[in-house]
């Protein structure tokens, strides 16, 4: 926000302590949020009255230069109203307010909060040097105190705890040592514009005490780690910060917010940190008091938070893919300190099996991995940011990998006008589903089961059966087919049939002999016939003679039928009867 006017304080910068974790807590009320990446790539110039002009704070905390600044020798700086409002401007205009002390004490709730106290918006940025702060009032009616106070751990609200009546809550702060409190107000006076305090050890407190900076046991002033603080001393525009929930007299006529309704300030990133942005995560309330000049009154009055503010935090997304080979992909990606999606990151992935053992590894974000064997992996992945080092580590869910599912469909032909099915599975996770097709004059057309048995139309031609296997897994559709053919028969049968009525005398007998013709059916239609006649050799007929001075005889006659399929059992004929029967008629006239 671009402030002429602004009545700015100055100083040499220093850092503070090591930066801690936040404490995985849940965060209290509804305006509890996602983490927010409050890092900007650039430098916010805190206004000021000095020459007219801007202090810039990249290269000259103290400053001590003529102005403006060699912009050669400057990085890239913005103002307020250039920062992006996602992730770095909060609106609080709701009227009552939801979130303020009632009473003026630690109790949280529903109340009408005086005009002089009332947050309207706040914001939050900050790069690699400097922690950028900015809170905005309803109104100027008097001075009024302002409190950031920036935990690692999430404050909490309990209740209804004494003092708190019915319809408040108690709220209570876990202040850890190196947690930062900021103290500053909105009215120029013989008072510092902003003080700066760091915790010096671990407390809970409830709000009042919580934000006493006179505590000197539990707070100590950094004076050196302010940059700079700032409040408008004339009209400004609201530009994107807008001028929702500022009240009417403190605007002018032309919609400017009118003067002592912006203060900003800007202290030194280290001091929240101890060196590196990377990691560093804040739960960021606000507090107003209506006492000016930053004091230690317990009257609480408007409340803002808290938000979970990240410095500078790699945010890691990472998966793994099941495939229906032997194999998974996987994929990782980031949000970037600056909240936006992390470009060529680095990436360090380690799979392990169910037993957590290492199976293998990559330096690409994404690919492909195959195990020696199948089984259930997981995966780790530290995604780094050349850029600053910044990394962010993820675990994926299990995912599971088995060897490629294949079927090998087996066919084998009967002589009963039929053929068998069965399937040999392999691969996959063990447990599959089969869907049959038998195509033709068959019963059934189609099967579920495993292995059975198909009844065939035309015995003797052949058959082809398809088949599909599905892998009964929650996590992907894996199929395999396959199809094979066969040639099922019909049962060998034969019966004996004679190729002619045996000559009489009335025929003019000439020969006693008879021959029979084998008739035989079924089977691959390779036949061996072999005679129970003595004499007859292997073949479609044979011939009954007897000789011709043997005058009455009965000669029994069968064969039997075999092929060459190796599948059909022989069939027997029925018994034939050959009777040669002499008979010798004498008169006696």
């Amino acid at each position: 926000m671009r402030l002429s006017g602004f009545l700015v304080s100055v100083a040499l910068l220093v850092g503070c302590g090591p930066a801690a974790k936040p404490d995985p807590q849940v965060p209290i009320g509804s305006k509890a949020e996602a983490l927010v990446n409050t890092y900007i790539g650039q430098f916010i110039e805190i206004d000021q009255t000095t020459n007219g002009g801007d202090a810039n704070l990249i290269l000259n905390g103290t400053n001590q230069k003529p102005l403006p600044l060699d912009p050669a020798t400057v990085p890239t700086w913005t103002d307020w109203t250039l920062v992006p409002t996602t992730g770095h401007r909060f609106l609080d205009i709701t009227d009552p307010d939801t979130t303020s002390f009632p009473r003026s004490i630690g109790c949280v709730g529903t109340s009408q909060v005086l005009s002089k106290m009332d947050l309207t918006y706040v914001g939050l940025a900050n790069n690699q040097d400097f922690a950028y702060f900015a809170v905005q009032r309803a109104n100027n009616n008097g001075d009024a105190g302002y409190y950031w106070l920036m935990t690692k751990k999430t404050p909490k609200l309990k209740g209804p705890i004494s003092p708190c009546k019915s319809g408040e809550s108690y709220l209570e702060y876990e202040i850890s040592q190196n947690d930062v409190l900021l103290g500053g107000h909105f009215q120029p006076s013989a008072s510092p514009l902003l003080r700066v305090f760091s915790a010096k050890k671990n407390a809970t407190l409830d709000a009042v005490a919580a934000i006493d900076f006179s505590d000197t046991s539990l707070w100590e002033e950094q004076a050196s780690a302010i940059a700079a603080v700032a409040v408008n001393l004339s009209n400004i525009s609201p530009g994107t910060w807008g001028s929702a929930g500022v009240a009417k007299q403190a605007l002018a006529a032309n919609g400017d917010l009118t003067h002592e309704l912006f203060a900003e300030a800007a202290v030194r990133t280290s001091l929240f940190t101890g060196g590196s942005i990377c990691g560093a995560t804040f739960f960021g309330t606000v507090i107003t008091r209506s006492s000016g000049s930053g004091g230690t009154s317990p009257d609480l009055k408007d409340f803002f938070g808290p938000e979970e503010f990240s410095f500078g935090t790699v945010d890691a997304q990472a998966s793994l893919s099941p495939s229906c080979a032997k194999s998974f992909s996987f994929s990782a990606s980031a949000t970037g300190i600056d909240g936006q999606p992390l470009q060529n990151p680095s990436c360090s992935w380690t799979f392990k099996d169910s037993g957590g053992n290492t199976v293998g590894s990559s330096a690409l974000c994404s690919g492909s991995f195959s195990p020696a064997s199948g089984g259930t992996f997981t995966g780790t992945v530290v995604v780094s940011d050349p850029g600053n080092s910044c990394a962010d580590t993820v675990t994926t869910a299990p995912v599971a990998a088995y060897p490629p599912l294949s079927v090998q469909p087996i066919l084998a032909a009967t002589c009963a006008s039929s053929y068998t099915y069965d399937a040999t599975v392999t691969g996959g996770s063990g447990s599959v589903s089969y869907a049959w097709s038998f195509p033709g004059n068959t019963t059934p057309g189609t099967s579920s089961t495993k292995s059975g048995s198909v009844a065939v139309g035309s015995p003797g031609t052949t058959y082809t059966a398809s088949i599909t296997v599905t892998d009964a897994r929650s996590d992907l559709l894996c199929t395999a087919s396959g199809q094979a053919t066969v040639t099922p028969l019909a049962p060998l049968a034969i019966n004996l049939t004679p190729l002619a009525t045996p000559l009489t005398c009335a025929a003019n007998l000439t020969s006693d002999a008879a021959t029979y013709q084998a008739n035989p059916s079924g089977g691959n239609g390779s036949y061996t016939i072999t005679w129970s006649l003595a004499g007859c050799a292997p073949g479609a007929t044979c011939t009954v003679d007897p000789p011709d001075n043997l005058f009455c005889t009965t000669v029994g006659l069968s064969a039997t039928l075999s092929d060459s399929s190796g599948l059909c059992p022989p069939a027997a004929s029925e018994n034939e009867l050959y009777t040669k029967s002499t008979t010798i008629s004498v008169s006696n006239n």
